[in-house]
């Protein structure tokens, strides 16, 4: 077994169905190759109901592989895989964190793929990713703007244990027009009290 295989097998973010495991901008390895994010943007493509424009709805005009490598290029990503053949099922990132220490807050990004929707893994691959921002990047509290229209992902963050802040009229610019968005927040206490 190599020394990467091993590392793995010891890992804490995954169960016998999915991994979690950070993605650092220009890695290579076993699991990331050097065109990673082009990958990335072209699978969640490929996704139904127009994914990519529901992920990055702030964007007026259509978001192509330029716009989200800029986006996405040195935030702190996480990437989830589906075992045992480690297939890209989702991902998440933070974007303007501000703090130190453990005492930071972030807003985040997240986006996962058709073959989790609905599962139980998707449940585990959510928990996971919080628990990899508050406890391995000492996140303290998260925001998250999702399009108002997207009521999927609204209840799966209310699911999660996210709360509702509120609606936010005419948020978003998309494509010469304005649209709400809806503004959910997480605190590390919280995401403890209903682990």
């Amino acid at each position: 077994m190599s020394e990467t295989s091993e590392a793995l097998t010891q890992w804490k973010y995954q169960t016998d169905k999915v991994m979690l495991y950070p993605y650092v901008s220009g890695e290579v390895s076993g699991l990331f190759n050097e065109n990673f994010l082009s990958w990335l943007y072209f699978e969640t493509k490929k996704q139904p109901r127009n994914l990519i424009d529901m992920v990055f709805p702030a964007y007026a005009k259509r978001f192509d592989l330029n716009d989200f490598i800029v986006q996405m290029k040195d935030k702190p990503i996480v990437v989830a895989f589906k075992k045992p053949d480690f297939k890209v099922v989702g991902y998440g990132w933070l974007h303007s964190v501000e703090g130190d220490g453990t005492e930071k807050k972030a807003s985040i990004g997240f986006c996962f793929f058709k073959d989790l929707w609905g599962t139980d893994e998707l449940r585990d691959v959510s928990n996971f990713t919080a628990a990899w921002w508050f406890y391995e990047l000492g996140i303290k509290v998260f925001y998250g703007t999702i399009l108002k229209r997207n009521r999927l992902a609204i209840r799966f963050a209310h699911e999660m244990g996210c709360k509702s802040i509120g609606d936010l009229p005419d948020f978003f610019f998309r494509n010469g027009v304005l649209e709400d968005a809806h503004l959910i927040y997480m605190t590390r206490e919280s995401f403890q009290s209903v682990r």
